[in-house]
């Protein structure tokens, strides 16, 4: 949910012939209080071939990230970012750099609410077993510092992930 509480992001899976296609969806706030009819945020997103889930958009509503399965990318699950376009429309999709995507899978990305730290899940990073959470800050819109190993007490030699983060924070 973006920070303001008007936009809602979620994912919708069906079985289509046996492969399980999951696909981002967002609604809105009315000015009467009521969540809209739910709708799909595009084909150039939501592709049949590949699965999209695991969303997050910025506070300020600008990105959305996500994950895919996608075959052009780093391998395995990747995370992708789309900018909104003055429509309110999603630009295409980007896959993130190297130093965040990796050859295996990278999934549940959370962007904290200051619009340039991403949380993440990984086991393609080094880590201390299984998913680990990792966080990266964005340099620029484009580039990213290296991600940082969240470290232990979080982490565990067991699989870590779906981390959420409070506004302010500390939490």
């Amino acid at each position: 949910i973006t920070a303001d509480n008007t936009e809602l992001y979620f994912t919708v899976c069906l079985d289509i012939e046996g492969y399980k296609n999951c696909d981002i969806y967002y609604t809105e706030l009315d000015p009467y209080g009521y969540w809209i009819t739910p709708k799909s945020v595009g084909d150039h997103i939501n592709r049949r071939d590949s699965w999209e889930s695991q969303a997050s958009v910025t506070a300020n509503g600008d990105f959305l990230y996500f994950t895919s399965n996608r075959e052009e990318g780093q391998g395995g699950l990747d995370i992708y970012r789309c900018k909104r376009l003055p429509q309110g429309n999603w630009s295409a999709p980007v896959s993130l750099p190297a130093g965040v995507n990796t050859s295996r899978d990278e999934k549940s990305p959370f962007i904290h609410s200051d619009s340039k730290t991403l949380y993440f899940t990984s086991n393609g990073h080094p880590g201390l077993g299984g998913f680990d959470i990792f966080y990266v800050q964005a340099k620029t819109d484009s580039t990213w510092f290296s991600a940082n190993n969240i470290g232990y007490p979080i982490n565990s030699k067991d699989d870590d992930l779906g981390l959420f983060v409070s506004m302010d924070g500390k939490t």
